[in-house]
């Protein structure tokens, strides 16, 4: 399946260290900004499903605002069976704007 990417944000308005929300192809994402790298994440916390922009950023960590649980947004791995995982999003970063695609 060709990946295609639309454009769901000002490159600008994501500075380093930062998360936003951000909405593409029917989902709710988590946009990362690590040291000028742009991750994107589904934005629901594989824990309690508290929105994962409303927490905050230390190191590649994302620090989820509901129960102070951290994981590592660049290469989250499962941690059990149960863990549901957490969905990622092609991204790039092209033309001033952060692009996501579905697949």
């Amino acid at each position: 399946m060709a990946e295609d990417y639309v454009r769901v944000a000002d490159a600008a308005d994501l500075p380093p260290g930062e998360l936003m929300r951000a909405e593409a192809h029917g989902y709710e994402i988590c946009l990362a900004n690590i040291e000028g790298e742009v991750v994107a994440v589904s934005n629901e916390c594989p824990h309690a499903s508290w929105p994962l922009h409303i927490g905050f950023l230390d190191g590649e960590e994302v620090v989820c605002a509901g129960h102070s649980i951290a994981f590592n947004i660049r290469n989250y791995v499962k941690v059990s069976p149960y863990d549901p995982g957490i969905p990622r999003f092609p991204v790039k970063v092209e033309d001033g704007g952060i692009w996501v695609a579905s697949s």
